[in-house]
């Protein structure tokens, strides 16, 4: 059920776990299946999110991000998005990455999609996944206006981050914490639900270790 809100807060901690994984993440694809918006860690230590399906003129708005809040590809992040509508912040280990996202089309109900890929040998790890409605959190304007990105200049930007602190990681994201957990699964339980065992072409295996889920 949390899948079908329209407004969310959706974070996944995740990582790339051998030298044949190529990009690790998540994707929002809309109810009808028919459009996806994906955010992936690639092994440049980039994150690159892009969309695929009906109706956008772009698959991307901008090249991907490469940014000081980003840790080694190898070492678990944590991707956090916000998502009210049409509008969608990203932020990577408690740090926006960009500024907030206005897209061509709504994205939500969706549902939420944990994954990657690479080549032979490929590994990626999951450590968690949360998702917090979003009636408690702060909008960006809201907070901007509390201070989340200290400003070298007088005058605050209307809307997105100044691009002095969104460029030196100085806009941190919203505290979610007091929002109410709508889902969460930290790995730590095997009897969780999560697919388990061979899939695809039956080469590949996925399951639960050490806290962890794999792919």
């Amino acid at each position: 059920p949390w899948g079908k809100d329209s407004e969310f807060a959706f974070q996944v901690t995740c990582r790339l776990a051998s030298a044949g994984a190529d990009h690790v993440g998540f994707t929002l694809r809309y109810e009808d299946g028919k459009r996806d918006m994906q955010f992936l860690l690639r092994r440049t230590g980039q994150l690159d999110i892009y969309f695929e399906g009906d109706g956008w003129s772009r698959t991307r708005l901008f090249e991907p991000i490469a940014h000081s809040a980003i840790k080694h590809p190898e070492a678990f992040n944590s991707i956090l998005v916000i998502v009210r509508g049409r509008l969608v912040e990203v932020y990577v280990n408690g740090i926006a990455v960009c500024d907030p996202i206005v897209l061509e089309h709504v994205i939500t109900p969706c549902n939420m999609l944990i994954g990657g890929g690479g080549g032979k040998g490929a590994r990626l790890e999951f450590q968690g996944v949360t998702v917090w409605p979003t009636e408690n959190v702060p909008t960006p304007q809201e907070h901007l206006q509390r201070g989340a990105a200290p400003l070298k200049t007088a005058l605050p930007a209307p809307f997105g981050s100044p691009l002095d602190a969104l460029r030196e990681g100085r806009t941190a994201a919203p505290d979610v914490s007091k929002a109410k957990v709508l889902f969460r699964v930290e790995f730590d339980d095997p009897k969780s639900g999560w697919p388990q065992g061979k899939y695809g072409d039956g080469k590949a295996t996925r399951g639960y270790k050490s806290g962890k889920y794999f792919i």
